[in-house]
């Protein structure tokens, strides 16, 4: 069985040497999650083309794989006739909640989260990605939202929380909050010690359901997460290391350029 992260495709390939996986998830698959012992799965190798897995990282992979399988097995069935129906009834109900901006508040001064320090107790509106979604209750629930410059904690209650949008929605949506900025309370934490008590809001773009999550994990293969490092730095602490990496260059840069050194970038 072969599996590569170069050539393979886990839906047109076969796990031939011509033709390989590109996981090793798709072809535990078709070995229905057990390795005969006849049976040897190679990756790419770094010095020949091919060489075996190596043991560790088959048994993560096995690991993982039975999880899902377990995770899957334990999830309840609902008739689908049934669950249509209730998810139909529910949409309506959902869809007939609409909630409006109150027109008799002060305008909204927008703002990036980096800049709302000098603006708490005003109203502001600011656009981001919900990086977190939290549901405390039917009537509250709380956005961490991220903009690329920081993280703000929202606060949404009562009809805010009701609407059709608010309990599908999942990280990495594009969405705008309204609402009044103040400290939060003594002994709670958030983001820069501040919280944005939202009035108003609206999803501009769903992402898929589970977010990030869907696609990749802390327990991801290592391959997987090299591919989709563009999403693993949009985290706390992968933009943390970027940020301290800028840090750290710009002091250097600083550092020459006070003593008459040019840099020169190939």
């Amino acid at each position: 069985m072969y599996v590569s992260d170069k050539d393979g495709d886990d839906i047109k390939g076969d796990g031939s040497e011509q033709h390989p996986f590109k996981s090793v998830t798709r072809a535990l698959k078709s070995l229905n999650g057990e390795v005969p012992a006849s049976t040897c799965i190679f990756v790419d190798g770094t010095e020949e083309r091919w060489m075996p897995i190596p043991k560790t990282r088959l048994k993560k992979n096995l690991k993982n794989f039975k999880t899902a399988q377990n995770k899957a097995k334990a999830e309840p069935k609902q008739p689908a006739a049934a669950k249509s129906d209730g998810v139909t009834a529910a949409g309506e109900a959902l869809e007939a909640l609409v909630i409006t901006e109150d027109k008799s508040l002060p305008a909204a001064k927008q703002a990036k989260i980096r800049q709302l320090k000098d603006l708490v107790g005003k109203r502001v509106k600011v656009y981001g990605w919900a990086h977190q979604v939290r549901r405390q209750s039917k009537k509250l629930m709380f956005i961490l939202l991220r903009d690329g410059t920081g993280f703000l904690q929202c606060v949404l209650t009562d009809n805010l929380c009701l609407t059709a949008d608010a309990l599908t929605l999942s990280p990495e949506s594009s969405l705008f909050v309204c609402g009044k900025l103040v400290k939060v309370p003594e002994g709670q934490n958030a983001p820069g010690g501040i919280e944005l008590q939202a009035d108003y809001w609206e999803c501009i773009g769903k992402a898929p359901a589970g977010g990030i999550e869907s696609i990749l994990t802390k327990d991801s293969e290592v391959d997987l997460q090299l591919d989709n490092r563009h999403l693993i730095i949009r985290g706390m602490n992968g933009s943390k290391i970027l940020k301290i990496t800028s840090i750290i260059t710009e002091a250097f840069r600083d550092h020459y350029r006070d003593r008459g050194t040019l840099a020169s970038d190939k």
